[in-house]
């Protein structure tokens, strides 16, 4: 992982389990891969959220 990457990493606090659909995680999940810029990612992710 990018030096970046794990500096910003390392900001966040471990956050509770969440127990919502899985799919409204991964569309938040998407959003923060894109402001990661890590766009292949959120591409599959999207790819993934959008099939029926």
């Amino acid at each position: 992982m990018p030096e970046n990457l794990k500096a910003e990493l390392a900001k966040l606090t471990q956050q509770p389990q969440r127990q919502d659909a899985t799919n409204d995680q991964l569309c938040d999940l998407h959003a923060f891969a894109n402001k990661l810029g890590l766009y292949d990612a959120a591409d599959l992710i999207k790819s993934i959220v959008t099939k029926k």
